[in-house]
């Protein structure tokens, strides 16, 4: 297609958006089609196999986003390029509790999910960097996201067992200086505004072949499509949500607010020897959650949610990660080591006062407490430290492969802070199930955990006849576990004290 006719069509683009709202990209260059038959297959470049090398040659089931896709697609984040990767499925719900880090992902459907950082059944790589299946990391200035599916454990022992989502980001460039403009406009149906959107890439040559700098800013919301609504504070409603009542409604629920970026450094020390620093971070907000209720069996999505009281739910999760990559390339060899410090909190708010009503009338025999709002806030933290060092070598002797040899120690933390019910005293002093409670005290709790994950891998091809090779691999592992539990309140029956528990594992993969 030529630039006139690309012209003439964004332009329809434009009018047909104007008309009935959509989104609609609007870029500071615009650059002409590539030279050649566009007809041709385009050979793309992986590193599924932590080696560069065309898609086609990777004996392994793999699904790639090119930056074109990317850009073709309008993908933005996780749910864009989760939603068209076929034999990949995501829920949300199925984490310890909260929404921010409950989301599970599996591959060919084998799932899983704990509270161990990254630990699960799905990895999700930076580049060399495991961090938590459930963060969203914005797609701007990807080079490539790489979705491989089946066990991946003898080149990514952590979290691969139904596969890896791989999303690999742009290095600085060191031969000129480029910048790239991006906004977006768009509206969705029943939104409660505007869904708005803009990023900025800058790169910059500090010096000629040798040093360079890259710098990524952006900025999404997307409107909620749900609304809320709650009664007056005398209304019966307010303690049955199946008595009609007036109701006050409030829209724009679900509504997310992104921001973040990142910081690229890249120095060319040598011919053979690239030191690499980066830091990417991220802020996400959620007013309330983006999910409707969907019942059985006409399983038909509600877009309106019955509250009991005005109280808003939200959600906001900020994730840091810090990387150092050194690389050599030897003649017909490259050593990297990646070294990362991952850091997240994030914090959770649900309106949980209908389901804490039911409990406590239902099973605790506690019906006399007033009706109240009941605010349950999930706070959780991620801290790790990961490092990996590998050899690839290219065939020799009809032999090539790649060893190496990797450690994390992940840090995680969830803690509910106390909630208290009021009244709860004077309501129970004749509960024949429980007793009188001591205090107000509902539920608090805490979940500190630690996982140290060591490994040494590696794969070999041996090239049998040109067409024919054969690939052998394992991976060697320890894994040791640390985790506690402590909780009180009415509804947790009184105090649970600490019980630290241990455990260890080691193992042959092969």
């Amino acid at each position: 297609m030529s630039l006139g006719q690309r012209t003439a069509v964004a332009q329809m683009l434009a009018s047909l958006c104007m008309l009935f709202g959509c989104t609609m990209a609007l870029q500071a260059q615009v650059l002409p089609d590539p030279a050649g038959d566009s007809t041709q297959p385009v050979s793309i470049t992986v590193s599924a196999r932590k080696r560069d090398e065309p898609e086609i040659a990777v004996p392994a089931a793999i699904t790639t986003f090119t930056a074109r896709a990317l850009s073709d697609f309008d993908i933005h984040s996780f749910a864009d390029y989760a939603a068209m990767t076929p034999d990949l499925s995501f829920s949300y719900g199925g984490g310890p509790t909260g929404f921010t880090a409950a989301r599970t992902v599996a591959i060919r459907g084998v799932s899983g999910q704990n509270l161990f950082g990254t630990s699960g059944a799905t990895g999700l790589y930076l580049d060399d960097t495991p961090v938590p299946i459930s963060i969203d990391p914005r797609v701007v200035d990807i080079h490539d996201i790489e979705v491989l599916k089946g066990p991946q454990g003898t080149l990514y022992g952590e979290s691969a067992l139904g596969g890896n989502i791989r999303m690999v980001v742009n290095r600085p460039n060191l031969t000129g200086n480029a910048y790239d403009i991006d906004a977006r406009a768009g509206g969705t149906a029943g939104g409660g505004g505007p869904d708005l959107g803009a990023s900025s890439i800058v790169n910059l040559v500090l010096v000629p072949g040798e040093l360079g700098v890259r710098a990524v800013f952006f900025g999404d919301h997307d409107a909620g499509y749900l609304a809320r609504t709650y009664p007056a504070p005398a209304s019966k409603a307010t303690s049955d949500p199946f008595v009609d009542a007036a109701r006050t409604r409030i829209g724009n629920q679900g509504a997310d607010s992104s921001y973040g970026g990142s910081l690229t450094s890249l120095w060319q020390v040598t011919q053979g020897l690239l030191l690499q620093l980066r830091v990417l971070g991220e802020q996400q907000t959620y007013n309330g959650f983006p999910a409707a209720f969907a019942p059985l069996p006409q399983f038909r999505p509600e877009y309106t949610l019955d509250r009991a009281f005005d109280v808003q739910p939200s959600a906001t999760d900020q994730w840091t990660l810090a990387a150092l990559e050194l690389r050599y390339q030897g003649n017909g060899w490259t050593v990297v080591s990646s070294s990362s410090f991952f850091d997240r909190g994030s914090l959770d708010v649900e309106d949980s006062t209908y389901g804490t009503q039911q409990v406590l009338t239902s099973l605790y025999a506690a019906s006399g407490v007033p009706a109240q709002p009941y605010l349950w806030t999930g706070r959780h933290s991620d801290h790790q430290v990961t490092s990996e060092t590998r050899l690839s070598f290219e065939p020799a002797h009809r032999v090539s492969g790649t060893v190496g040899f990797f450690y994390s120690d992940a840090r995680t933390s969830f803690y509910i802070p106390p909630i208290q019910a009021s009244g709860l005293v004077a309501a129970t002093a004749d509960d024949p199930v429980t007793g009188p409670a001591p205090s107000d005290l509902l539920w608090t709790q805490s979940d500190p955990g630690r996982q140290q994950d060591a490994s040494v891998f590696g794969e070999l091809y041996y090239q049998i006849l040109k067409p024919l090779t054969l690939t052998l691999g394992a991976r060697q592992y320890w894994l040791r576990q640390y985790a506690d539990h402590t909780a009180d309140g009415y509804l947790n029956l009184g105090a649970t004290l600490s019980d630290p528990q241990h455990n260890s594992q080691r193992g042959f993969d092969p």
